[in-house]
């Protein structure tokens, strides 16, 4: 056999070790978003809805007189992380059905083509870059751009 026909076989068989490494290291994330939001977050969202209501009922309950000045702003801000619990909960669980539906082979390649063939990728990992440009310091923190 040639030699330029070993260097292509060999070629070949390297990035199939490579596609496959790429396939065993992302296997586990895949597992673990599913586990996610599976069982850890309806935990977590059923924990924090029931201590916020918890805290909601003991703040309406307090007799005007010995109610914080700020009752009705934290009523109204508790209010508002329960829908968003809901909302991000409706949204988990229709990213779990899409998840189900695929393999992680297809998450992996999926995920690969965004990264490198979408320039939606680009401008994600630009968003700090640009948060940076427009807001000062404090407004990171209040829109909370994350590096």
């Amino acid at each position: 056999v040639p030699t330029s026909a070993r260097l292509q076989r060999m070629e070949l068989a390297v990035q199939a070790v490579r596609e496959y490494a790429s396939f065993v290291c992302f296997l586990p994330v895949h597992r673990a978003t599913m586990l996610d939001l599976e069982a850890l977050f309806p935990e977590l969202r059923r924990r924090v809805a029931a201590a916020t209501s918890c805290l909601s009922t003991a703040y309406e309950g307090l007799p005007r007189a010995l109610a914080p000045p700020s009752r009705g702003a934290f009523l109204e801000k508790s209010r508002q992380m329960l829908r968003q619990l809901d909302r991000s909960f409706s949204a988990s669980s229709e990213a779990l059905l899409l998840l189900r539906a695929c393999s992680p082979r297809a998450t992996l390649s999926g995920f690969e083509g965004w990264q490198s063939g979408d320039g939606r990728w680009l401008q994600v990992a630009r968003l700090q870059v640009a948060a940076q440009a427009l807001f000062p310091p404090s407004g990171l923190v209040a829109h909370e751009v994350q590096a």
